[in-house]
């Protein structure tokens, strides 16, 4: 469990020196030597939100984080980040994990194809009952990159 520990604090480490939040997925972590227990493995990926470990023997550092954000792993991170602030608005309103509710979206074609792309995972994340798109929605304007949402939830 100790060398996990330290896999885990040193790709945080060499995330932070890039500039890459955890919320933002990458693709692959180079691991000099691991564990070699699947849940183990498990756990690091999903501590530092990689898609995949790799172990090599040849590496002159004990961590080599791919940080290359792919579109797909872009966008990813950005539903990622949509779910957060739909978490706060949940806290927000005092609503408890198991309350089901609706949202109401206002945004533009790309963020619309954002929330169709990743509709199941976020309805079922942030525990909602569906999604609509709606004009001239009054609610909290959240900006996530380039997108822009006008986000309202509904018990």
């Amino acid at each position: 469990m100790e060398k996990v520990r330290k896999i885990v604090s040193l790709s945080l480490e060499a995330r932070a020196k890039a500039g890459i939040k955890v919320r933002q997925p990458l693709l692959t972590l180079r691991v000099k030597s691991g564990p070699n227990h699947e849940s183990l493995i498990t756990l690091i990926k999903d501590e530092v939100n990689v898609k995949e470990i790799i172990f090599d023997a040849n590496l002159s550092e004990p961590v080599l984080l791919d940080t290359t954000i792919t579109p797909e792993l872009k966008k990813e991170g950005q539903a990622r980040e949509l779910i957060r602030t739909i978490q706060e608005m949940r806290k927000k309103l005092g609503l408890n994990p198991g309350d089901e509710v609706a949202l109401l979206v206002e945004t533009d074609q790309k963020g619309q194809e954002l929330i169709e792309t990743f509709r199941s995972d976020i309805t079922k994340t942030a525990t909602l009952q569906k999604i609509d798109f709606a004009k001239n929605v009054s609610g909290e304007k959240v900006s996530i990159d380039e997108l822009s949402f006008t986000l309202k939830l509904r018990k």
